[in-house]
């Protein structure tokens, strides 16, 4: 673990807790330069490859039954599927730190898995309303112009 003593009261103030800081900082930093600098080829090889026609998911481009492409959709499918829950663990925790625990409340499993059960409808919520945002923002616009009338 890099920094294994992250959160406790004193942490930033130890010369162990700035040294575990900076290392953390720099694990981040390198990690997610790598990942951008893995997107920034694959979308410039596409690009490159299809250029004006590619499509807004590239595996779109390729034959749907070649083998290599169905390999890179199950690993897509497996990035998320592991992903998903780390991510959404650190939502919870931020979510309950943020409202419900400056109110007293502890993180009981009935807090645990309705929190996660709202963040969870929340997302999905999100992605069935997205695509739909050009077609339904003007509506909505209009409508709260038209309900603030006095």
């Amino acid at each position: 673990e890099v920094a294994p003593q992250a959160g406790a009261a004193d942490w930033g103030t130890t010369i162990e807790g700035r040294a575990a800081f900076r290392t953390m900082m720099r694990v981040i930093v390198w990690s997610l330069t790598v990942c951008a600098a893995i997107y920034a080829i694959c979308g410039g090889i596409v690009y490159a490859t299809f250029g004006n026609l590619t499509q807004d998911d590239f595996t779109k481009n390729f034959k749907q039954d070649d083998p290599l492409i169905i390999f890179v959709r199950g690993t897509m499918a497996l990035s998320i599927c592991i992903s998903f829950p780390l991510v959404m663990v650190s939502a919870r925790t931020a979510v309950f730190n943020l409202v419900f625990r400056p109110r007293g409340w502890e993180m009981s499993a009935l807090v645990r898995i309705g929190l996660t059960s709202v963040l969870v409808l929340l997302c999905l919520g999100l992605v069935l309303w997205v695509p739909f945002w050009p077609t339904t923002a003007p509506s909505l616009a209009r409508r709260s112009a038209t309900s603030h009338r006095p």
